[in-house]
């Protein structure tokens, strides 16, 4: 899926029986997010973010990478299916799936697949395997959207593998009162700030 989001939304895969899980990861391995569509299901296929220096984690330049992919993903597929559903495909679905953990629903779409050990264990150093079962994409957008975190872990350097934020945008993770206790300031007052003003107030709050 192109990292652009300019010409992101533009982009589409159409599940080719001829393809394995080679041919997949060699098209979506860079941000490891990508877009099949089966009938009247469109899947949303997860792989993991990749190893990460120190600098990285630091600075979180994969990890906003990676989470701006799959915000850009689930938006496409959301998009997508609302105009499918326009259209009369009634019964059309989004499902959210991970590496590793694909449904045999989606692997049979495949001639060949083969299971990958490397899958499994890189995405469960970062989450628990209990929580990598495919989800509706609705489902999963309103999880994303509606977490809130401890002020003091969004201010980890480096963040936790483990949880999905935009590391440029941490203050909308916040609960209302540690947002007022970050910045001094309710949410409309900081949003009424000039950009430059609000990296100045992260940068201060410990949350860039």
């Amino acid at each position: 899926f192109p990292g652009d989001p300019q010409s992101g939304r533009e982009a589409w895969m159409s599940a080719d029986r001829s393809q394995g899980r080679k041919q997949l990861f060699k098209l979506f391995v860079k941000f490891a997010v990508g877009l099949v569509q089966a009938a009247d299901e469109v899947f949303v296929w997860c792989g993991w973010l990749p190893e990460q220096t120190e600098d990285d984690r630091a600075v979180g330049g994969l990890k906003s990478q990676f989470v701006d992919t799959k915000k850009l993903a689930f938006e496409t597929a959301r998009a997508y299916l609302d105009e499918m559903k326009q259209s009369g495909s009634s019964k059309c679905r989004a499902t959210v799936i991970t590496a590793g953990y694909e449904p045999e629903r989606f692997r049979s779409l495949f001639l060949h697949w083969s299971e990958s050990a490397e899958a499994v264990t890189s995405v469960c150093r970062i989450k628990p395997c209990s929580q990598l079962e495919p989800v509706d994409l609705l489902q999963e957008m309103d999880s994303m959207t509606g977490a809130t975190y401890p002020l003091e872990l969004l201010r980890s350097k480096p963040l936790p593998e483990d949880i999905d934020v935009d590391p440029k945008a941490l203050e909308q993770y916040l609960s209302d009162s540690d947002f007022k206790i970050a910045f001094s300031r309710t949410r409309d007052e900081f949003n009424s700030l000039p950009a430059w003003k609000q990296l100045t107030l992260r940068k201060q709050a410990g949350l860039f």
